[in-house]
């Protein structure tokens, strides 16, 4: 649609063992390569420039959502029904 991303969706499991295996003592880099997350992504979960729990973007939501809003408008409130242009 709207969404041209060629990035590989990150496994929420993956990247929490990662953390886990951060905090127990392995360094960013060799968790990150073990369970094959970002490294950046990883050092700022652990070091808490991002918050437990939260995830990363995904604009093809956002624009789905945007999408169908603008559709929802153009059909209901289209003074000319199945006139879109």
């Amino acid at each position: 649609m709207f969404c041209i991303s060629v990035s590989k969706k990150l496994s929420d499991s993956d990247m929490a063992s990662a953390v886990s295996a951060v905090v127990s003592g392995i360094s960013v880099r060799t968790a990150a390569a073990e369970f094959h997350v970002p490294k950046s992504s990883l050092s700022d979960r652990v070091t808490g420039r991002v918050k437990p729990g939260s995830t990363w973007g995904n604009l093809c939501k956002i624009y789905e959502q945007v999408l169908s809003l603008v559709l929802y408008f153009f059909l209901f409130f289209n003074p000319t029904p199945f006139v879109f242009f």
